[in-house]
């Protein structure tokens, strides 16, 4: 399992990288459709795994209650 600490400091280097990439997404790359494509697919895996982890943590809270 990944710890906490660990997962808030991916995601927020991953978003500030995110942030850096839009510059040239926006300017050069807005025709590259495999760019496209690999950012689509990209945000439908990353929206999966943040509900996942929503989930889990709602489970262990519940557990937690009980």
């Amino acid at each position: 399992m990944t710890r906490p600490e660990g997962q808030r400091a991916a995601h927020g280097w991953l978003a500030v990288i995110w942030g850096v990439l839009a510059v040239p997404s926006m300017i050069w790359w807005k025709d590259s459709i495999p760019y496209l494509v690999g950012l689509s697919v990209y945000a439908v895996v990353a929206g999966h795994l943040s509900s996942w982890q929503s989930a889990r943590t709602e489970v262990r809270q519940e557990q937690a209650e009980k």
